[in-house]
């Protein structure tokens, strides 16, 4: 025990907090905010990598903005509440309820994940018409936790595939854990390939039900040289859940006679 005495700490409240604007900035009050770990700023909201949502601009800018000047303080509202009627691209029925809404700059939402980086605000709370819904906005502690617990994507090395093993199931029953999605599938030959016209393809398999998509496609040539192969992008039928089991399947169109190949998946992680 370090303490022999009261200890009176200082605090303060945290639904809106002062925060150093991004230099050549310019936010106007209610702005989306993003910190970036490279400045340790505050900035306008995109969806470049290496931000996480921190709130809406507070300060009253008579419509002309405020310039950040790497020094000034903003203060930022990042407190949790519900954004009533905001317009989100994406919002089309009551199926999108709870799913994550993401921002791709400071003012538009959007249901679909932005392909450079992921920056959620909330998610989707009640659907009002077409594009149109309640969001439930992250707090910042909600943000963080969300930023450093999901949507996060993994490489895993699924196993090594013989190519001449033949049809069927030839990395069969490997288990995932958590919840996401299957979305990348890919191998690495090891150059030693062989088989007049061989041609195989390879997919996943969760559980029972065949991926939609996610086909690689191997043909001789590419058996025999060591050059990453990709599979076609995955449409449906990806999604994981805990303890589900993945299997990575075989078709021979024709032969191979020797040459293996290394499986590789990229999950991204869901809440």
């Amino acid at each position: 025990m370090a303490l022999s005495a009261d200890l009176e700490r200082k605090t303060r409240g945290v639904d809106q907090e002062p925060f150093i604007l991004k230099s050549s900035d310019v936010s106007y009050k209610g702005s989306f905010m993003v910190a970036e770990y490279a400045s340790g700023h505050v900035r306008n909201a995109d969806d470049a990598a290496d931000a996480w949502f921190v709130g809406e601009f507070g300060a009253a800018t008579a419509d002309s903005g405020k310039t950040g000047d790497g020094a000034l303080k903003y203060e930022v509202h990042n407190g949790r509440e519900i954004l009533r009627s905001a317009a989100v691209t994406g919002y089309a029925a009551v199926t999108n309820n709870f799913q994550p809404v993401y921002i791709s700059d400071d003012t538009t939402m959007t249901l679909t994940r932005p392909a450079d980086d992921s920056v959620a605000i909330g998610f989707g709370l009640r659907f009002e018409s077409s594009a149109v819904g309640d969001v439930y906005k992250f707090s910042l502690m909600d943000s963080f936790l969300y930023n450093i617990l999901g949507t996060c994507k993994q490489t895993i090395h699924v196993g090594v595939v013989e190519l001449q093993a033949g049809t069927g199931d030839v990395l069969p029953g490997i288990p995932l854990w958590g919840h996401g999605k299957i979305v990348d599938f890919f191998c690495i030959p090891d150059g030693l390939g062989a088989g007049a016209g061989a041609d195989v393809d390879l997919n996943i398999e969760i559980g029972t039900t065949n991926t939609t998509g996610g086909v690689i496609s191997v043909l001789l040539a590419g058996g025999q040289a060591t050059a990453k192969l990709s599979a076609t992008a995955f449409t449906a039928a990806n999604e994981f859940y805990d303890g589900d089991q993945i299997s990575v399947e075989a078709a021979e169109n024709t032969a191979f006679t020797a040459g293996r190949v290394n499986c590789y998946i990229v999950i991204e992680r869901l809440p």
